[in-house]
């Protein structure tokens, strides 16, 4: 595991706000010590934009910078962010958005997950099993 994943993990079970202890750390329980972490960072994200994100991809996976992934960079991204959290929060107030403006954002949120997937199928590949992808990467 990368270091700074492997510190996260770390600092995790030595605090006091869970179960875990140090031992188990080094033991097979250690990955699911690890998706508790996770889940509890990723349920803790209430706003995906790339400054929330960032933080999140580097202590969990150990990717430097998740924008890198994505060739429009991250301005994009957080726009889309933006309008979507208008639309949740202010309703009425926020700008209106259409249905063809709604179909070209479906295919750039598709577009970036995809980004995201295969990038991260070629980054674990590389940390973990060089020889093979962990899953398959989206045509």
């Amino acid at each position: 595991m990368p270091p700074v994943p492997r510190q996260k993990l770390t600092d995790y079970v030595n605090s006091a706000k869970n179960a875990w202890t140090p031992a188990q750390l080094a033991a097979p329980t250690w990955s699911q010590i690890y998706i508790e972490l996770v889940t509890n960072k990723t349920e803790a994200l209430n706003t995906p934009k790339h400054k929330n994100l960032q933080p999140l991809f580097d202590q969990c996976l150990a990717v430097p910078d998740i924008a890198n992934f994505w060739p429009m960079g991250s301005a994009e991204v957080d726009a889309f962010v933006k309008m979507r959290g208008d639309v949740a929060h202010r309703g009425g107030q926020s700008d209106y958005v259409r249905i063809a403006q709604l179909a070209e954002l479906e295919l750039s949120v598709t577009e970036w997950v995809q980004q995201t997937d295969n990038a991260l199928s070629d980054h674990v590949r590389q940390l973990v099993t060089p020889h093979r992808r962990p899953w398959n990467r989206v045509l």
